[in-house]
C-alpha cells in the first residue's frame, strides 16, 4: 500500500493497516472507521483542522476484533427496521445489562454500556 498524506484527523489502529478512524467531523463511517482505499481518495487533510474532533469510539478495538458483549442475550425475536428499504426485519436479542431490556446487534454495538466479555483465568 502506498503510504498516507499526513492527516490531521486520522488515528491508527494497532495492529491493523487497513482501516483508520477518522475523527473529522465530515466523514460519515460506523465507529469512525474508514478502510484504507477512503483515506487515500480525501482531500479533508488539505483543510485546516477542524474545530473540534469527534469523540473517540470507546472500546474500538474490542468491538472491530468481534467480540461480544457481556450483556448480549439469547434471540428473542424480531423487530421491524424503519431505516431499511423494503420490508426488513432485523433479530432482536435479550440485554442482561439493568438499563436494558432488549437489543439489536446494531444498536448494542452503538451502546455505551457495552463491555467486552471477562476473561477468566484459573491458576
Amino acid at each position: 500500500m502506498k503510504p498516507l498524506s499526513p492527516c490531521h484527523s486520522r488515528r491508527e489502529l494497532p495492529g491493523i493497516d487497513d482501516r483508520f478512524v477518522c475523527l473529522h467531523p465530515k466523514v460519515f463511517a460506523t465507529h469512525n472507521v474508514v478502510p484504507y482505499e477512503m483515506c487515500r481518495q480525501c482531500a479533508l487533510w488539505r483543510d485546516r483542522p477542524p474545530a473540534e474532533f469527534r469523540p473517540m469510539p470507546p472500546r474500538l478495538l474490542e468491538r472491530l476484533q468481534g467480540s461480544p458483549c457481556r450483556h448480549l442475550g439469547e434471540h428473542t425475536g424480531l423487530r421491524d427496521c424503519p431505516t431499511c428499504q423494503g420490508h426488513v426485519r432485523v433479530k432482536v436479542f435479550a440485554c442482561r445489562h439493568p438499563r436494558h431490556v432488549e437489543t439489536t446487534l446494531a444498536e448494542c454495538e452503538l451502546c455505551e454500556d457495552f463491555k467486552p466479555p471477562s476473561v477468566s483465568t484459573s491458576h
